[in-house]
């Protein structure tokens, strides 16, 4: 796809973007009635388990040594370059490889369950052996997912998160509501296996089994720096869930899960913008592997999700207190957590395109110094935080300082190959103006605007809040045409 087609580049990624995020949105509605469902059934001590058994899963995801993240990348490079051959191969290879990596490393969760199965809880065994058959299964899933962002198949996409979302709801309120922990256990097994037969079913794709020592090699060789990378982002989005567990108990991981429910839904909707750009910016990087091509990804996309996604976060944060009393009362403690993790949040939202241009221009092992210190930074907070009696709420607090530290470097690093010292500190300004706006105007009603109806304040909060947020809103309308591209109207550009 050529530079100069950038206006329709543009309209291409705000339409996929909408409709995907339209299937994506409801998808995440219905998932939220799935995660109250979820919660009530387990209650925070099985939750507890739940979340940890969900961190040991995310571990093992990260064996295929970035072969599965090297394909996100290659696979539209190569389509971008016309070499349509090299594409389907990568794609074979790929299936393979990750095949055959995720049954080793199955039989070797499986051995870890009977190792230390006096050691820790039942449900825990249970769950690592049912994580075992899991993960294959999981694994021939996200092939396909692959496979359908790579060749930008939104649609296939947005049905198959719709069919995800409300098969998931079914079951969970069939089986955990009777078997609580193992109802989920066998739920999530079912799940792996309808949501691939429903992608194979949709779009026909003819994945073989395929070995190429020589691709193989090549991937690996992309993908090991991604698989650092992964590997410490997981462990850096992980970390406050570990400390938490060893040091305060499974019943605050259960609380501060409370936190992570509302996170991953805020970080799925700009994460559906990243799934639809990653194609198109290899695209254009691909036909000349000039960075001037790719530049407007990292910052338009970061103005424009910090821009709408910041006045989300106000109405989020002013619901979450009276929808966690009235839904999820045993899950009261977590209600700060899940505020302040809001700004963590924004800032791993902001800085995805910032990242996918590092990786893309082939400096993605620079990332790793980068992990390396918000991890170390992250964990000194939080054990300071713990130790002082500062709790989860002080943990919240330290994951999402030191999200700002990786948000602000990572993105400081890839304006720096296309702007000037002067141009990057203009642009963070920018970008900062409406958090600092919106966080100001919270304080200010929750210190000054006292009304004893607790629905009614929420509702005079927001609708003033929302009242600050129009003229950002109207900004970056302004400048982008957001609702034009959306709508089909021409733009000048």
């Amino acid at each position: 796809m050529s530079a100069t087609n950038a206006p329709d580049i543009k309209k291409k990624i705000i339409t996929d973007t909408v409709k995907f995020s339209g299937g994506y949105g409801l998808s995440q509605v219905i998932g939220f009635f799935t995660a109250i469902l979820q919660r009530r059934f387990l209650g925070p001590y099985y939750m507890g388990i739940w979340s940890m058994l969900k961190v040991v899963q995310s571990y093992f995801d990260y064996l295929c040594l970035g072969v599965d993240s090297a394909a996100a990348y290659k696979i539209p490079f190569y389509r971008g370059k016309g070499d349509q051959g090299s594409s389907e191969e990568t794609l074979d290879v790929v299936f393979g490889f990750i095949l055959l990596v995720s049954v080793l490393s199955s039989l070797c969760l499986i051995a870890a369950a009977f190792i230390f199965r006096n050691s820790y809880p039942i449900e825990i065994t249970v769950g690592l052996i049912v994580l075992a058959i899991y993960i294959i299964l999981a694994r021939i899933y996200g092939v396909y997912l692959i496979a359908i962002r790579a060749y930008k198949n939104i649609s296939v996409l947005t049905r198959s998160v719709l069919f995800d979302a409300v098969f998931n709801l079914i079951l969970v309120a069939i089986f955990v509501g009777r078997y609580q922990i193992y109802g989920l256990f066998a739920v999530i097994s079912v799940m792996a296996v309808a949501n691939t037969l429903f992608i194979h079913f949709q779009t026909g794709y003819n994945i073989r089994f395929k070995i190429r020592y020589e691709r193989v090699k090549e991937l690996v060789a992309y993908g090991l720096p991604l698989f650092l990378y992964s590997f410490m982002g997981c462990t850096l989005r992980s970390i406050d869930r570990i400390m938490v567990a060893n040091m305060m108990g499974m019943t605050y991981v259960g609380f501060y899960s409370l936190a992570n429910m509302t996170t991953n839904y805020v970080q799925g909707i700009s994460n559906s913008f990243g799934i639809v750009t990653i194609p198109h910016m290899q695209d254009c990087y691909g036909e000349k592997e000039n960075v001037d091509n790719i530049k407007k990804f990292v910052t338009a996309s970061a103005e424009i999700i910090t821009y709408l996604l910041v006045p989300l976060l106000g109405l989020i944060y002013l619901a979450s207190p009276l929808l966690i009393k009235t839904l999820l009362p045993k899950y009261v403690p977590g209600i700060a957590v899940m505020q302040i993790l809001l700004l963590d949040s924004l800032f791993s939202s902001a800085c995805v395109q910032s990242q996918q241009f590092i990786v893309t221009i082939g400096k993605q092992i620079k990332l790793l110094p980068v992990f390396i210190l918000t991890l170390v930074l992250n964990i000194v907070l939080n054990y300071a935080a713990i130790r002082t009696g500062y709790g989860i709420a002080g943990v919240a607090l330290s994951t999402s300082i030191s999200s700002f530290f990786y948000f602000a470097v990572v993105t400081i690093y890839a304006m720096r190959y296309f702007a000037s010292v002067g141009y990057i500190a203009r642009f963070f300004g920018v970008l900062m103006m409406p958090v600092i706006c919106i966080i100001f105007v919270l304080f200010l009603l929750g210190k000054f605007l006292i009304i004893s109806d607790q629905w009614y304040k929420f509702f005079v909060d927001s609708l003033i809040m929302m009242l600050v947020s129009l003229p950002f809103i109207w900004t970056i309308n302004k400048k982008y045409g957001l609702i034009e591209h959306i709508f089909g109207k021409k733009k000048t550009v």
